[in-house]
Formats: C-alpha cells, structure tokens, sequence
C-alpha cells in the first residue's frame, strides 16, 4: 500500500505536464483555424468582386476622374505619350501635362471637360507653349470626335498666352492647323488688343489670309470698342488709318474713333480717295455719333465738308433717328442745316 501511494504522487507531476502541452496544441490549433479561415474569406471577397477598388482609390474616384490636381510638372517634349501609357498611369501617380491633357479629351462631362482644358491651357502657356501647340496638331489628326474641344482648348491657350507674350502668342498662329488659325488668332488679337491695340492691329494687318485679317481687325475693334478707352481707340485708329489697307477698313474706323477723337477721324475720312467709300465713312461715322449723343453728332455733323450732299445725308440721317425721342428738337437742328425733318410724323 506504501510503494502504491508513493507511486501516484510521483506520477502527478507528468500527468498535468501533459495535460498543459494538449493545452497549447489545442489552443495553436484554434488560432491557426481562425486565420486560416479570414484569408480565405479575404481570396473569395476578391474573386467575387474583382474590380472592387481599394479605399484609398475609391477616396481619389470620388473627387472625380481630373487628372488636374496630380499633375506635377511638364518635362517639355520628353511628354510624347507611348502606346499604352496612360493605361499605366494609376491615380495615385503623377500625371504629365501630356497625360492630363489626353485625359481631359476623353472626359465625357462637357462642362467639366472645359474647365480641364482651360486650366491646362493656362499651365501650358506658362511653362511649355511649344508643346501645347505640337498637342494641337496632334490631336486635331488622330481625335477627329473631339475637334470642338481640342478649338477650345486652343482659344484658351491663345487668351492665356497672348496675356503673358503676345507678340510670341501671335507667332505660334501659323503653327496651327489652318482650320484653327481664325478662332486661335482672334482669341490672340482680342487679349492683345486689350492692352497694346497698336501693336495686335499691325500684327493683324502682316496676317497673309485675307479672311484671318478681317476677323482679326473685328474682333480687335471689337474689343477696343467695347473697352471705352479713349487710349485705346486712338492708338487703334491710329495705326490702322496709316496702313496702306485703311481705306478698307473705313466702316470700321467710321464706327469706332469719332468716340474718342472726333476731328481726326473726320480729317482722316475726307482724305479717303475714292468717294463712294468717303461718303459711307462718313454716313457711319454720323450714325455711330448719333448713337451716343444726338446733341455730339449734330455739332459734329456741321463740321462736314458739304460737297457731294455728304452733309445733307448726315443731317437727315441724325435728325431722323433724333425725332424718335425729341421730334421738335431734332426738327429745330435739320432746319437750321438747311433740312427738313424727314418724319414730320414718325409713329
């Protein structure tokens, strides 16, 4: 009974030894079911539902699919795309000019695409013009669905980079496809206008195209017209009358300077050669007074040489447009000229 007892204390020891190390494999057992069973989870998550963004992809989706916010830096024409490139480009990547450029084409949300376009056309015109204008050509040849954006694109470019250098601005102008050259040269000429009107109207008068030139001209005047600067339309009508082209441009002319210097655009005209074109400068000219101040162009319109019935057109074509809002006074001025009112009742 002795040896019995002693044996079963001696044999207590290794029993819970025992039991301790089922323990531990048990309990490594579990744990490794457990993970094992997460990433298994984890592979069918990812097999059903292979296109399934990460978080912080679908965080840069949501802001939307502008490649504008990562555009870092242009490297000039080391830009040139390769087949398959933007395919590689994932959204947490910098986008070259060139990239964000192709990008904004293919964006299919009109508005959101102008406003791509117009801010890369700003970022081109400070940084690579060069390369802005080799994108045109480029993709006025291969994206024939997207020529009403690459016209955009270019008449934002020739705003923002006629308002840096215009004179460089202008240059650019025949590097373009023809088809493009009117809108891009009259988006160049109008910024220019805007603070050197002499110089954009000597450049457009060098432009080759007749129809370019006449655009460039209308929308210069335009502009300088629209401005109100009598500045501006000085030194508009100033280097236009001194070009041999003048005399073709006299309705412009006509319409725009009597605003701001009455007497020289009247000794300008009178010395017009050819009388049917100094008669309708003049008739334009007392309209374009009329249409500011009927008191303006009547004593203007005395000033008038009164040879070939030049006067007398004026004066019946100012009262008559004065009748309509003061009859008597305009009849008293028509009859002092020596005219009478040509609707005594205008209705």
């Amino acid at each position: 009974m002795t040896y019995q007892a002693q044996d079963r204390e001696g044999a207590r020891p290794g029993l819970l030894i025992g039991l301790a190390v089922a323990a531990i494999v048990v309990i490594g057992l579990v744990v490794f079911l457990k993970s094992d069973g997460k990433d298994q989870t984890g592979e069918r998550l990812a097999q059903s539902n292979p296109n399934e963004e990460h978080p912080k992809a679908q965080a840069t989706s949501a802001e939307g699919g502008s490649g504008l916010r990562l555009i870092a830096k242009s490297s000039g024409a080391g830009n040139k795309l390769t087949d398959g490139d933007l395919g590689d480009v994932s959204p947490d990547e910098d986008l070259s000019l060139t990239q964000a450029f192709q990008k904004a084409l293919e964006n299919r949300i009109a508005a959101v695409q102008k406003k791509e376009l117009a801010e890369l056309a700003q970022q081109f015109a400070s940084s690579d013009p060069d390369l802005a204008v080799s994108l045109i050509q480029d993709a006025w040849k291969t994206s024939p669905r997207n020529k009403a954006s690459v016209i955009h694109f270019a008449v934002e470019f020739g705003k923002a980079f006629s308002a840096n250098d215009p004179k460089a601005a202008g240059a650019l102008m025949d590097s373009l496809p023809p088809e493009l050259k009117m809108q891009y040269a009259t988006a160049v000429g109008a910024q220019w206008a805007l603070n050197d009107a002499a110089g954009a109207t000597q450049w457009a008068l060098r432009a080759e195209d007749p129809g370019v030139q006449i655009g460039l001209l209308s929308a210069i005047s335009g502009t300088v017209e629209q401005s109100g600067s009598p500045f501006l339309i000085d030194a508009w009508a100033n280097a236009l009358s001194q070009s041999p082209q003048a005399g073709q441009y006299a309705q412009h002319l006509a319409r725009t300077w009597p605003i701001s210097n009455p007497d020289a655009a009247m000794e300008w005209v009178n010395a017009i050669p050819d009388p049917e074109m100094r008669a309708s400068g003049f008739q334009t000219m007392a309209g374009a007074m009329a249409g500011r101040s009927y008191e303006d162009a009547a004593l203007w319109v005395s000033q008038f040489p009164e040879d070939g019935g030049i006067r007398d057109q004026a004066v019946d074509q100012v009262s008559y447009s004065w009748s309509k809002s003061d009859q008597e006074a305009a009849k008293a001025w028509a009859e002092s000229m020596g005219r009478g009112l040509l609707n005594e009742n205008p209705s």
